[in-house]
């Protein structure tokens, strides 16, 4: 049976159509990475408004965080890390081919329905564009690249997308040649700084295209851990058991908010557009019951909250890596159409019959005194059908918590995740 895979963050879908030449001219997306980093802008007559890039992000959002919440349900309490901008970047750009009732059920779940396509596609250029421009003491790299599978057809409007707004580099491959998914995770692993590496595996001879949208972030904390004040500190996993982690220590004046049973500080990147913000629930109160009221309105309520104020942060090193497949999270999200074989309708891509057969992501993360650096992978594989603070407060994370990885200039959340206890419990 055909197939196409989607694989985000590094991002890419294998797409399937009829023999035939695609008629697309191509680039070699295989040269340095760099080179791939960041997306065009979109055409001159295409004035998108900062109201445009504000709407696209809380859209964004808003399926990130639903997006997180469905994960989290099928987690089992151990740690989760994720990209929902990953996976939303993989899927608007699968949105891009869709028709009918699957273009509906995808833009609802999506949050982006009600745009037009032209105005979603350039608004995730400009956001693209902007969130690849972050400023000294941080790295971020959005790169986009289009296999398209020799002797098959596509539809050049839908390639042609991909590379005016989402900066996709285009290539031809044969996806008969035993090493064609060696050349495609060369690239992936290039893109992430070899973060995601062998994401794919070897691909079944009827492959037609694989879309890839790599992410890599890496930033240096505004004010670095002193590695002097790294401690061995135990640490309490919610079933009660109790660990070791190296605990990272600094006083000083941070972002902070104090609610009824939580805390919460916001951790400068570089010059301050990047942060990452840790929630940490009060003793006997369980990161479970927190996350619950974690919506996209509480979201934005928390993170416009932060005050300055002084006090000790002490938060573990750690590195951490997580993988899913996806498919009962996004049909709960409205998305199943999509996945059914004789009802899904993605002839926007090809004139042959697609439906998605599996989506998964892989996600890596690593925090350090120095900072941290984090990338994203997400897979679908497609088949054709027949309050003020006056006194110092002490932030010490040595019980689970929430924390995400977020652009304080768009409000794009980037990255989200859940410590529960160290790696080797896993």
């Amino acid at each position: 049976m055909k197939k196409i895979m989607l694989l985000g963050g590094a991002l890419s879908a294998l797409m399937l159509s009829g023999c035939g030449n695609s008629g697309v001219q191509v680039n070699d997306p295989t040269r340095d990475a760099s080179q791939n980093r960041g997306v065009k802008r979109p055409t001159s007559n295409q004035k998108m408004e900062p109201k445009e890039i504000q709407s696209i992000t809380e859209a964004h959002n808003a399926f990130g965080i639903q997006f997180f919440q469905q994960t989290l349900a099928d987690s089992r309490g151990g740690n989760l890390f994720l990209s929902p901008i990953s996976a939303s970047f993989a899927l608007e750009m699968t949105y891009n081919g869709a028709a009918g009732e699957t273009k509906t059920a995808m833009g609802n779940a999506l949050k982006v329905g009600s745009l037009p396509l032209t105005q979603l596609n350039g608004a995730n250029a400009l956001l693209s564009q902007s969130l690849t421009q972050p400023g000294p003491g941080v790295l971020l790299s959005i790169s986009n690249s289009v296999w398209l599978g020799k002797g098959y057809e596509f539809k050049p409007d839908f390639v042609a997308r991909n590379q005016q707004f989402y900066g996709a580099e285009t290539r031809n491959i044969d996806f008969t040649e035993p090493n064609a998914h060696d050349v495609i995770n060369a690239w992936v692993a290039r893109s992430t700084n070899d973060m995601i590496k062998d994401l794919l595996s070897p691909l079944p001879n009827d492959t037609s295209m694989v879309l890839v949208n790599a992410i890599y972030f890496k930033g240096q904390w505004k004010e670095p851990f002193d590695p002097k004040n790294t401690q061995s500190m135990p640490f309490k996993s919610a079933d009660g058991s109790a660990s070791t982690v190296q605990m990272m220590s600094q006083g000083g004046e941070f972002l902070h908010l104090r609610e009824d049973d939580f805390q919460a500080v916001s951790l400068e990147y570089g010059e301050g557009r990047m942060r990452m913000d840790l929630f940490l629930p009060d003793e006997g109160v369980a990161l479970g019951d927190f996350l619950k009221r974690l919506n996209a309105e509480s979201w934005k309520s928390w993170t416009s909250s932060f005050r300055m104020g002084p006090g000790r942060v002490q938060i573990p090193k750690f590195k951490m890596e997580f993988e899913k497949e996806l498919n009962d999270i996004l049909k709960a999200m409205g998305m199943g159409i999509a996945f059914e074989p004789n009802r899904a309708d993605f002839s926007g891509m090809s004139p042959k019959p697609f439906y998605i057969g599996k989506v998964k992501q892989k996600a890596v993360i690593e925090v350090n005194e120095e900072g941290s650096e984090a990338a994203a992978a997400t897979s679908v594989e497609m088949r054709a059908t027949a309050a003020p603070i006056d006194e110092p407060f002490v932030f010490k994370a040595d019980r689970p918590f929430f924390f995400a990885i977020r652009d304080t200039q768009t409000g794009a959340i980037l990255f989200m995740g859940t410590f529960n206890r160290p790696a080797d419990q896993n």
